[in-house]
């Protein structure tokens, strides 16, 4: 829809198997602040510029408690008929803290299209969906280029401003059939051991840091369709550069073992 003052876009992804919604509302008066705000807390790229994990987190901003954006965001959902829900986190882009990440984007690209303000301020909120309380990974995984056919991740996010909710994510939602079967799982330490036996036999990994670690559901190929698994899931990050500004620059990777069978996942195909 549209009139002189805004513009609002809803899409819909209608899968058999997975599916969601993209929702999102634009100032004709100014520019579109969804795409100003992707330059300075980006929902998932972990740029120097535009990494979320600046930010404080579950912090309120002037125009309104975070609990109450989390609290309508949630409800939008639930009503949109999402499956469950979790909340992941919240962050909360306070206008100083933008305005030193664009300056920081504007060094290397001399870009100077946006200006800052309390009036910009938001929060970006991040759902996970979850079955019998575990959540689904959100986080790219798998180590080999995916085919439209491929399962991935499900990715629920919301930014928040004081003019209300303005941008919606919700893609690659899952629509759970039958439990195929009921088996015991490894533990935490299990998986931690065969983290460590694999990274023992690759010299490169020596210097490779483990900064998460959860157990998640993770959609893989199955016999007659997607099939989602338990898995442990370890975040890890590794040094690969130390010539970036004179800073030392990590690359992300996700280390997931199926925690039926205790064997590493690399692809959604195994």
């Amino acid at each position: 829809t549209s009139n002189e003052e805004k513009r609002e876009y809803l899409y819909i992804y209608n899968g058999v198997l997975k599916g969601g919604f993209t929702y999102s509302f634009l100032d004709n008066k100014k520019n579109p602040l969804v795409a100003k705000l992707e330059y300075v807390a980006h929902p998932f790229q972990m740029l120097e510029y535009s990494n979320r994990a600046v930010y404080a987190t579950k912090k309120d901003l002037t125009f309104l408690e975070y609990r109450k954006a989390v609290a309508e965001s949630e409800k939008l959902l639930t009503e949109c008929g999402l499956p469950a829900l979790e909340l992941q986190e919240v962050y909360s882009l306070d206008a100083e803290t933008m305005k030193a990440r664009y300056q920081s984007y504007l060094n290397s690209s001399g870009d100077t299209r946006y200006e800052w303000s309390k009036e910009d301020e938001a929060y970006l909120i991040h759902f996970r969906q979850t079955q019998d309380g575990i959540p689904f990974i959100n986080r790219l995984w798998d180590e080999q280029v995916r085919s439209a056919s491929d399962p991935v991740e499900t990715e629920i996010f919301a930014y928040y401003t004081k003019d209300g909710l303005i941008s919606i994510r919700a893609s690659s939602t899952y629509n759970i059939g039958k439990e195929l079967e009921e088996k015991p799982i490894i533990n935490a330490s299990e998986a931690l051991r065969i983290l460590l036996n694999d990274y023992a036999e690759d010299i490169e990994s020596l210097d490779t840091k483990v900064f998460s670690m959860e157990l998640n559901y993770v959609a893989i190929h199955g016999k007659d369709g997607f099939q989602i698994v338990p898995a442990w899931v370890f975040g890890t990050s590794r040094c690969e550069e130390m010539n970036y500004r004179d800073k030392p620059r990590y690359r992300e990777k996700y280390f997931v073992i199926n925690a039926f069978t205790g064997k590493r996942l690399r692809t959604v195909a195994e």
